[in-house]
């Protein structure tokens, strides 16, 4: 299928009940008329992102949505993955491992001392924004490539050995990539050991 042509190509975003239209703009003579290059989609819960585009006959998806392919190399004090919008702890710092405290639903600082700071849900990017899973580099770790990660019995920090003492938790929560790379994706089947 060829777009081509001048002018504006409609985009059409379902977000539930509420449709909304995002026009990107066609460069006349191309057959690569779109890019969404540093756009990102914040859903909340239960919420999905429908796009399409005209095809001139129908309302089809672009190709680009057919796959979801992540960064595993992001750049320093960076991330590339599923983040969203939360109320976080003051004190937090980029990269810190945080836990849902039910009682306020803010996320805090998890640790794997015991099962009131755990388990793992997301890890601290900046201001509001936590990233629930994917890659992230930090110039603060100095890890072994290709070791599994676990929530450490510090506060906001994670592992490479997994703790052993009576009633710490041993949560899986992601793997090494490269010294300072981490793909992130907490298991949420964890143990508290007896």
């Amino acid at each position: 299928m060829s777009l081509i042509g001048k002018g504006r190509l409609p985009l059409r975003s379902n977000w539930g009940s509420d449709i909304r239209s995002l026009y990107q703009p066609i460069i006349p003579g191309s057959t690569n008329i779109l890019a969404l290059a540093n756009t990102s989609f914040m859903l909340g819960r239960n919420t999905s992102v429908n796009i399409k585009w005209w095809s001139g006959e129908a309302w089809v998806y672009p190709p680009f949505l057919q796959k979801f392919l992540l960064n595993e190399a992001p750049a320093l004090e960076s991330y590339s993955g599923i983040a969203f919008k939360a109320t976080i702890q003051a004190g937090t710092a980029f990269g810190d491992v945080l836990y849902l405290d039910t009682s306020d639903l803010t996320y805090k600082k998890a640790s794997a001392t015991d099962i009131t700071k755990a388990p793992a849900k997301a890890m601290f990017i900046q201001d509001d924004i936590v990233m629930r899973s994917g890659f992230i580099r930090s110039a603060r770790w100095n890890l072994t490539p290709g070791a599994d990660l676990f929530l450490s019995l510090s506060l906001g920090d994670m592992t490479t050995t997994r703790p052993i003492a009576t009633d710490n938790v041993v949560q899986p929560i992601g793997w090494v990539i490269a010294a300072d790379t981490v793909y992130f994706e907490p298991n949420q089947f964890y143990l508290e050991l007896t």
